[in-house]
C-alpha cells in the first residue's frame, strides 16, 4: 500500500492548498492549552480514501477536554479527530486517532509515531497510519 499520501491540515493551510476550501464563518472558539485550531482537512491519495471515506474532510472543532487542555474535532459523517481511549495526560502520553466515537475506540486513522506529551497536533504531524481488516497501513 505504498504511495498513499495523507494530510491533516488546519484550516488556513487548507485554504492555500487547496483552492476549492471555502472560508467557513466560525461558531466555535477554541479555547484550550494545547492544539488550538478551528478546523482541520483530511485528504488521503491512497487506501485512506479508498477505504474510509467517510474519515476524510473538514473537521471542525467541537469540544475541549481533559479540564480544557485539548480539543477536538468532528466532520459532518460524525467521525471524530480526539485522543485514543489511552491517552493520558498525567502521563504525557496522547496519541492522536480518526474514528466515529470520541476516543477513538473503533479508530480508522491514527499517529502512534508522535505520543510523547503535547509537542505535535494532530495538523502538524506526518506518517499517520490507517486501518483495513485489523491491520494498519502507511
Amino acid at each position: 500500500m505504498s504511495g498513499m499520501k495523507l494530510l491533516l491540515l488546519p484550516m488556513m493551510v487548507a485554504m492555500m492548498v487547496a483552492v476549492q476550501i471555502e472560508t467557513v464563518e466560525t461558531v466555535h472558539h477554541v479555547k484550550t492549552q494545547f492544539c488550538d485550531c478551528e478546523e482541520i482537512t483530511i485528504e488521503s491519495t491512497g487506501g485512506a480514501l479508498e477505504h474510509h471515506p467517510k474519515s476524510m474532510g473538514r473537521y471542525s472543532f467541537a469540544g475541549p477536554l481533559w479540564e480544557g487542555m485539548v480539543p477536538y474535532w468532528k466532520n459532518e459523517n460524525h467521525m471524530f479527530i480526539s485522543p485514543d481511549i489511552y491517552s493520558n495526560p498525567i502521563l504525557w502520553y496522547i496519541k492522536w486517532v480518526v474514528g466515529s466515537s470520541l476516543t477513538g475506540y473503533n479508530a480508522t486513522i491514527m499517529n502512534d509515531v508522535y505520543t510523547d506529551g503535547f509537542d505535535k497536533c494532530p495538523y502538524s504531524m506526518d506518517q499517520w497510519t490507517y486501518e483495513w481488516e485489523y491491520n494498519w497501513y502507511e
